[in-house]
């Protein structure tokens, strides 16, 4: 299922992100 997989990929980087955005927030 490679759209499955490509969508719990997408879902790690965005949260992965979404991390890196809070914690370079003052």
């Amino acid at each position: 299922m490679p759209g499955f997989d490509g969508a719990i990929h997408s879902l790690e980087w965005k949260e992965a992100l979404w991390d890196k955005f809070v914690t370079a927030a003052p």
